[in-house]
């Protein structure tokens, strides 16, 4: 398991994900509550349009990200926000440019700071640990590549994405962007938990390097 001391630094400043593509893939409505990795904090907020959310992240730097973002939202610095970044390559230069589309839509930020008491920002801690200690608080989860990242894929990251799997009630979703082939060895137990549909439509939303996969608990 990763530890505090091994996260030194900020990873993410902004997403590097397709919002709308997170957004297809879990369909979050009114009714629902989604546990969320807080990476660079846009995913939670984007979310927290639709519903409760419930977000953490094992890097405590990327929590106060979160912290930066919200009080830009509730002091209606909504130009900070969305030019939120640090030096660009390329890459993330487009990336930033859809975040920015994304989020500048006609009263998107309005909405998202009206339902900031809607967010559950925990200490941080791994996702499968918040899994555990928000169970059964929550009916869909936005893994991200979290269980993975920075690691090479093995029977413990296995265990933990079942022990999540687990904790959702049935029709809950998951939603991950894991890559090849850290996503194969993750998922050879879950073939037939894929939502075709879903993951088909979350993926007609992203034109990154992703490919995301939505799971339905059966």
């Amino acid at each position: 398991m990763q530890t505090q001391n091994d996260c030194e630094e900020i990873l993410f400043y902004t997403t590097n994900e397709s919002i709308p593509s997170i957004i297809e893939g879990l369909s979050p409505s009114e009714r629902d509550r989604i546990l969320a990795v807080c990476g660079s904090g846009d995913q939670p907020l984007a979310l927290l349009e639709y519903c409760k959310v419930i977000t953490t992240d094992i890097r405590p730097e990327q929590i106060e990200i979160l912290f930066q973002k919200i009080d830009m939202l509730k002091r209606n610095k909504f130009i900070d926000f969305l030019e939120f970044s640090k030096k660009e390559t390329s890459f993330l230069e487009e990336v930033n440019k859809l975040r920015r589309e994304y989020f500048n839509q006609k009263g998107r930020l309005e909405r998202i700071t009206a339902r900031i008491e809607n967010l559950e920002v925990v200490e941080p801690m791994d996702i499968e640990e918040l899994s555990e200690l928000a169970y059964p608080r929550f009916n869909k989860v936005y893994l991200s590549n979290s269980l993975t990242y920075g690691l090479k894929i093995n029977e413990h990251s296995s265990k933990k994405f079942l022990k999540v799997y687990e904790r959702i009630p049935k029709e809950g979703l998951i939603y991950l962007t894991e890559e090849l082939p850290e996503r194969e060895a993750l998922l050879c137990n879950f073939e037939d938990k894929i939502d075709i549909e879903r993951t088909s439509r979350a993926r007609a939303k992203t034109n990154y390097f992703w490919m995301p996969i939505v799971i339905k608990k059966s």
